[in-house]
Order: C-alpha cells, then sequence, then structure tokens
C-alpha cells in the first residue's frame, strides 16, 4: 500500500475527515490531501515521507512507526530501513536487540550515528567523526575499539548506508 492508502483507508474505516486526523499531527489537511492523491503529478512518483512524518502519521493511525513503514508497499519508493542493533558497542544508547530506523544516505556529519558496511557483508552501527585525513567510527562502550579508515581506504571501505534516526525500544 501507499502511504495515501493507508490514510485514507483508516479515515474511512473510523469514519473521520482529513482535518481531523491531520488535527491528530502537526500536518495540515492539504498535505494528508494530497499524500492520499498517492502519485505526485509532476514525477509520476508515489509520494514520499520522512521518518518525522511517518512518525507523526503513525501516532495518528496509533500503531508503531515500523509497523507503518512495512506496511508500505515495495514498489514505494522508501528512503528508510530497519536495523537490529546486533551486540553492546554501542551501549548505554543503543543495546542489543534494539530496533532502529535508518535513513537510507552516504553523507554524515561529524557525531551521527551511521550503519556501515565492511567487507561487503559485515553491517555495524557506530558514531562517526570524520577528518581530512580520516573516518573515525567510534562506538560508545569501551569495550569495543574504533575504526580507523585513512584517506586512502575511503573508496573502498566503509560504505555507509545511512544514519539512525529513530529507536524501537520495548520495555
Amino acid at each position: 500500500m501507499f502511504i495515501g492508502e493507508i490514510i485514507k483507508q483508516y479515515r474511512i474505516t473510523n469514519h473521520i475527515s482529513q482535518r481531523a486526523f491531520a488535527a491528530r499531527t502537526s500536518l495540515s489537511p492539504s498535505y494528508i490531501n494530497t499524500l492520499e492523491k498517492i502519485y505526485n503529478p509532476k514525477t509520476k512518483k508515489p509520494y514520499s515521507i520522512t521518518t518525522d512524518v511517518a512518525k507523526e502519521i503513525s501516532n495518528a493511525l496509533f500503531i508503531p512507526m515500523e509497523q507503518l513503514l512495512a506496511m508500505l508497499d515495495d514498489t514505494q519508493e522508501s528512503n528508510y530501513f530497519e536495523f537490529k542493533v546486533q551486540d553492546d558497542s554501542m551501549s548505554p544508547v543503543l543495546i542489543e536487540e534494539d530496533i532502529v530506523i535508518v535513513k537510507k544516505q552516504s553523507n554524515f556529519e561529524n557525531g551521527d550515528i551511521v550503519v556501515f558496511m565492511i567487507n561487503e557483508k559485515d553491517i555495524v552501527i557506530r558514531k562517526v567523526k570524520k577528518t581530512e585525513n580520516s573516518i573515525l567510527f567510534q562506538p560508545l562502550n569501551s569495550d569495543y575499539e574504533p575504526l580507523i579508515f585513512i584517506q586512502d581506504e575511503f573508496k573502498s571501505l566503509p560504505v555507509v548506508l545511512g544514519i539512525v534516526k529513530h529507536l524501537k525500544r520495548d520495555f
């Protein structure tokens, strides 16, 4: 399903207007109307949403954001993916088995928590710091060593998959 279809189906099932649905968020009724049209008339592609908008819509639907993202049609472009934390290297902020929502992008700023791939198979999550000559991937847990890549290694290692934007944790 497309995001607009999900919203419209919910509204119809629950007998609420676009205005009433929008009132549950900081989004405008006209934006809800636009999403429900499914396709951007200029690009002919389905509308996509940011994690902030997904969070607002999931709250308005009374479902977890991860469930909303899972409902999206595979053909709908998504700029986000879920990643399950595999170890305690980012503890105490992120712990093993946490689910994070990651925005797909290869650029990052110092201090971002990024998900990256090493050796085309190992996916790792770390806080990043870059200089002119190196990139430091720093774990928050002092039991783990930082990973440092010098400028000559930038093109082959690592491949940044995205930046962590949200955390889902069951208590």
